[in-house]
């Protein structure tokens, strides 16, 4: 009875170990695959970014009954406060040729062309971060406001962009990629029709890193990056 006491002892305590290395393991599932569902969506949204430069020339043209006054489009990313202090966060702000995701009701009408929005915030109630994403169903000079905000998580505890200014030629033929984390496309001189051109109205490419806690208080962390660069950006490649 002594041996077989032991026995059974050993099997609990061996059962309940691997029970919590279990749960343990399926938590942390759960926070990868969370993670890379956010990721997903704010890629997705980058990667249908847009510089919308008919309005642009249709504003510098100041042609009689057209009023679009300071009319800002492309991309405006700055570093501000979050979870980490001062200017350890970023927040977005773009035109994306997408479908809207947060008006249902309008699915008919839908331009495929919306204002979107990014950044994170912490909650008065709970003091947790929480990242958010604004959709503008129509397109206005104020690309910073307006439409729907929607909550998507209290669990990020990190939301860094980072932009592709240019790439250096060197002279052993090799490249030197800049990359920034502040972006003002209304501050840029978009040259987009020259070969030799530095400036663009939009990053070359972007790298997306975010950090997630799992229900266990796991930090896990994932960084991807898009490829933006369109003509001519590179121009061997349309040749």
């Amino acid at each position: 009875m002594a041996i077989l006491g032991l026995l059974v002892t050993l099997l609990y305590s061996s059962f309940s170990q691997i029970s919590r290395t279990s749960l343990s393991v399926e938590k942390s599932l759960r926070g990868r695959e969370e993670l890379r569902l956010l990721m997903k969506v704010v890629l997705d949204d980058l990667q249908a970014m847009q510089y919308l430069s008919r309005l642009v020339e249709l504003n510098e043209s100041e042609s009689p009954g057209v009023q679009i006054d300071s009319f800002e489009t492309g991309l405006i990313a700055r570093l501000v406060e979050g979870p980490q202090g001062a200017e350890s966060s970023s927040a977005i702000d773009f035109h994306a040729a997408r479908r809207a995701r947060f008006y249902p009701e309008w699915r008919q009408q839908d331009p495929r062309l919306h204002e979107i929005g990014y950044r994170m915030q912490e909650s008065s109630e709970t003091g947790r971060w929480e990242l958010w994403r604004r959709e503008d169903f129509y397109v206005d000079p104020d690309l910073f406001e307006g439409g729907r905000d929607y909550m998507l998580t209290d669990r990020v505890t990190g939301f860094l962009v980072e932009l592709l200014e240019q790439e250096i030629e060197l002279a052993d033929g090799g490249t030197q990629e800049n990359w920034v984390k502040d972006w003002d496309t209304q501050e840029l001189v978009c040259e987009r029709n020259t070969e030799d051109s530095n400036s663009f109205c939009l990053p070359r490419a972007i790298r997306l890193s975010m950090v997630l806690e799992d229900e266990d208080g796991q930090t896990l962390e994932e960084s991807l990056t898009i490829n933006l660069c369109v003509r001519p950006c590179k121009p061997e490649w349309f040749e």
